[in-house]
């Protein structure tokens, strides 16, 4: 009789509980290659261990098990080519979304060690340098305190912001842009910058901004900053390194050298 592979042996091998090889046997994908008509033991060769690899890669890849049976032809032949092409494609996804997070956290983490700072400096009102960003942004004609239109607005620039394959950072809030003698106002998300051409998507420039940190919005009361031509406040959300669950910090940056902060 040709040497098989118990059910037991198999699971150790592998790693996989013997519920679970029960359940492939039972979907049709994985069936034992001899099964004992007396005692009803499941025995299993060892040319089937591919087959066993090629339905871990799919769980690893979150690929349903039933549509293993889209790779097999009518003599039950796995095409391994056509599998691992489509797991090559889904890994390339998931290592994409954990780097888009792993800058998420870089970005989060950067915020939250300078607020740090700021508290121990123990300053109503300071200067602090920030580098060029780039936003997503859609134009705001609400008032700042409307919550409901501020997530509703949010929730679009996500949306946008995946629609365009766009990594977003846990930044968002509303500029206030002075040109001429005419006030902008939009609501943006920070996101890492691409070189897709898009006349949503611009840039907030670098330089020296003066900041303060409060938990109401004031970005409407910074109309009475005295910009001459052309000026630029951000008002965005705030993180502390132990952040109150009952509170929402902002932090209102105005760029230096425009307005009052010269």
């Amino acid at each position: 009789m040709k040497e098989y592979l118990t059910i037991g042996e198999v699971s150790r091998m592998k790693g996989v509980g013997i519920k679970s090889l029960r359940y492939y046997d039972r979907i049709g994908i994985l069936k034992p290659a001899y099964t004992n008509p007396k005692t009803g033991y499941r025995y299993y060769s060892i040319e089937q261990m591919l087959m066993l690899d090629m339905i871990l890669l799919c769980l690893g890849l979150d690929i349903p098990l039933k549509e293993m049976q889209e790779y097999m032809d009518e003599e039950s032949h796995l095409d391994v080519k056509s599998l691992l092409e489509d797991g090559r494609r889904k890994a390339e996804e998931k290592a994409k979304k954990i780097q888009e997070t792993l800058s998420q956290i870089d970005g989060l983490e950067k915020r939250i060690k300078g607020s740090d700072e700021i508290r121990k400096r123990g300053r109503d009102i300071y200067d602090k340098y920030i580098g060029e960003r780039a936003v997503i942004a859609l134009p705001w004609e609400h008032p700042a305190a409307d919550d409901k239109a501020y997530m509703s607005e949010i929730t679009k620039l996500y949306s946008l912001s995946q629609e365009l394959g766009l990594t977003v950072f846990y930044q968002q809030g509303l500029i206030r842009y002075r040109k001429g003698e005419k006030d902008l106002y939009y609501i943006f998300m920070e996101i890492q910058q691409s070189d897709l051409k898009d006349p949503r998507i611009f840039y907030l420039p670098e330089g020296m901004y003066q900041c303060s940190v409060s938990d109401e919005t004031r970005i409407e009361e910074g109309n009475t900053v005295d910009f001459d031509e052309e000026g630029l406040i951000v008002e965005t959300d705030f993180y502390f390194d132990r952040q109150p669950k009952d509170k929402y910090f902002l932090e209102l940056q105005i760029l230096k050298g425009i307005g009052s902060g010269k």
